[in-house]
């Protein structure tokens, strides 16, 4: 049943309040606090970003790209995975495509449904989470299946070898035992060895990001649906670190959630008409903090110089609208001082205009149903916010 569920979560083509708590460590309180003015200005978006450096992916048979749920470096290349395809596809960074992960089934390391992925370059694997089942470990070249674990989970991050701490929006019945918690940790064994955020809202549907775990450096940050606040986790600790607001703008209520699910209507279609903020993806460097999120059917970015101590947020696009300017800033992952952008060409083809000259060029050389263009860049660090 509970599968059943999480297959009707990922059916749905959605951009994808709460307090840690710990069984036996009793997390810090607070966290550092992110506030995003809202900036109505006509900013020129482009001018927001300096080095920009664009990929072109290569287009084959072999690895054509429906959608990025995540991507993810390491120092010599880029895996993407893609839920629709099932598949995690790797490339050099000159776009090159070198191979991909792709086995589907019911034997030895083989899955059912892959939600999420998580890389460990030191020990050179690739974690894949089987929905809701376990964690498969593959080697990173070859893909041949190392080992696996029986874990339940949508998407999980390994705080040391062999342990992770697994994501779920729903309760996990483990042992005849219901843990109603967002994360649970798991020692080697698979045996639950801590429990932190507890749920408080529990639907069948559930918003985007499937994967709502970040890494900065060597640390693991998680932020919950619907909440202003952003974990950092330990192997030992699980406490806020950031406190994110948005000015003259909220979450929905937790009450306006649980009438909602109640009264059995699927709440994700009414945020869509409520001027709440209904889905949230982070990403974070050195230097910026940075937020995308919907609100109705348009789509903003909340950029926050950590130096400055400075966040505004920006009008970016409304969904489903035509003729728009082209969004530079769909953001899907960053890689050490960069951010990193997904252009679809196709969406661009159908822009009026391309106005950076290198841009111009490379989608001159495509086609409307050519992989995506990604965009490294850098937010400028000067008096723009």
């Amino acid at each position: 049943m509970k599968r059943n569920i999480y297959l009707l979560l990922l059916s749905f083509v959605v951009l994808s309040i709460l307090a840690c708590d710990n069984t036996k460590n009793k997390p810090e309180v607070g966290g550092r606090k992110i506030m995003f003015v809202e900036n109505k200005s006509e900013h020129d978006k482009l001018e927001l970003s300096q080095n920009r450096r664009y990929i072109q992916l290569d287009t084959q048979e072999e690895c054509l790209i429906t959608e990025i749920t995540q991507l993810l470096c390491t120092s010599k290349e880029i895996f993407i995975f893609d839920v629709y395809s099932q598949s995690v596809f790797v490339f050099s960074y000159e776009g090159k495509y070198l191979r991909k992960l792709h086995r589907i089934g019911q034997g030895p390391g083989e899955y059912s449904m892959m939600s999420a992925i998580s890389l460990n370059e030191q020990d050179h694997r690739i974690s894949i989470v089987d929905l809701g089942s376990r964690i498969i470990n593959y080697d990173m070249d070859t893909f041949e299946c190392l080992e696996q674990q029986s874990i339940d989970a949508v998407s999980a991050e390994e705080v040391a070898k062999g342990e992770y701490i697994a994501y779920n929006s729903l309760p996990v019945m483990k042992k005849d035992v219901k843990h109603k918690f967002h994360l649970l940790q798991y020692d080697k064994q698979g045996n639950i060895e801590k429990k932190y955020v507890p749920i408080d809202f529990e639907s069948g549907y559930s918003m985007r990001p499937i994967h709502r775990f970040y890494r900065q450096g060597n640390d693991i940050f998680f932020y919950p649906p619907f909440t202003s606040k952003v974990y950092k986790i330990t192997k030992d600790s699980c406490f806020v670190c950031y406190n994110v607001a948005y000015e003259n703008l909220s979450f929905p209520p937790l009450e306006y959630l649980q009438s909602s699910e109640m009264k059995g209507e699927n709440y994700i279609s009414k945020l869509y008409n409520e001027h709440y903020i209904y889905s949230v993806q982070l990403f974070e460097n050195k230097d910026f903090f940075v937020s995308l999120f919907n609100v109705e059917k348009k789509g903003y970015i909340g950029i926050y110089d950590k130096n400055r101590d400075k966040g505004s947020y920006f009008f970016r696009k409304t969904y489903l609208a035509p003729n728009q300017e082209i969004d530079y800033f769909q953001i899907v992952g960053s890689c050490g001082d960069d951010f990193i952008a997904v252009l679809k060409p196709f969406d661009i083809k159908e822009n009026v205009k391309v106005r950076d000259t290198e841009l111009g060029k490379i989608i001159n050389n495509t086609k409307e149903d050519s992989n995506p263009i990604l965009m490294f860049f850098q937010f400028r660090d000067e008096n723009f916010i």
